[in-house]
């Protein structure tokens, strides 16, 4: 399998006016979440292009960086900031 970049003639000419066309047909006819799923969803694919071995790392990382965000917008008006990162 070929190797997959942000400056490859493959990402610039077919992965990127695909997403972008599905990107905008879901946002305007189901709204903007479904949208940003589609985006989440091609990001994903771009980077397990590359080595689908790391795509369990990055995974962890995006669920594990959501629930910090989340412990912080729900201590954000308590005060409790800084139990998050204890």
């Amino acid at each position: 399998m070929k190797l997959m970049l942000f400056n490859s003639l493959e990402f610039i000419f077919v992965f990127l006016p695909i997403t972008a066309a599905i990107y905008w047909i879901a946002g305007k006819a189901l709204g903007p979440t479904a949208g940003r799923l589609v985006l989440l969803a091609a990001s994903t694919a771009f980077y397990a292009w590359w080595e689908i071995r790391f795509l369990p790392i990055l995974l962890a990382s995006a669920v594990g960086n959501y629930g910090i965000g989340w412990a912080l917008a729900a201590t954000c008006n308590t005060g409790a900031r800084r139990a998050v990162f204890v």
